[in-house]
């Protein structure tokens, strides 16, 4: 099994597979920029998450193909990456109500800037600049 990510590529054998046939799959789905994003939402990501504006969505695709790389599937995740940004905007809520009340100690410029980040995301997603994908390939004969 190869697992791609844009972080690189690792490889292990699955004895089950007929042939020693070799699969890409991503442990999980990638985060692609295709197009601009706020200043500060492309520093904290590149930070934190396997992102890289250096590949376009619609690039991963070729770039395996050319790699021998047969029945490639890209799988738009988004929808999961829109569930995940609504669960840390009420993370955020429930802690800026903690920190209100005394019982969390974090500083009110970190909790906005978390806000206004969950914001940018949302909407880089809402314009499809910011995507999260679920890629799959075989290679034949491997």
């Amino acid at each position: 099994m190869l697992y791609v990510s844009n972080a690189g590529v690792q490889k292990s054998t699955k004895r089950n597979l007929p042939s020693a046939q070799t699969t890409w799959k991503n442990r999980n789905p990638d985060v692609a920029i295709d197009g601009p994003l706020p200043s500060e939402l492309e520093e904290a990501l590149m930070q934190f998450l396997c992102v890289t504006n250096e590949i376009s969505w619609s690039e991963y695709r070729s770039v395996i193909e050319a790699e021998g790389f047969v029945r490639v599937k890209v799988s738009d995740e988004s929808v999961s990456l829109r569930e995940l940004l609504e669960t840390i905007k009420k993370r955020l809520l429930v802690a800026e109500l903690l920190t209100a009340v005394g019982k969390l100690p974090i500083r009110r410029d970190q909790l906005e800037r978390g806000k206004r980040l969950v914001t940018h995301a949302k909407a880089a997603v809402d314009r499809g600049s910011l995507r999260y994908a679920m890629i799959t390939a075989q290679k034949p004969n491997a």
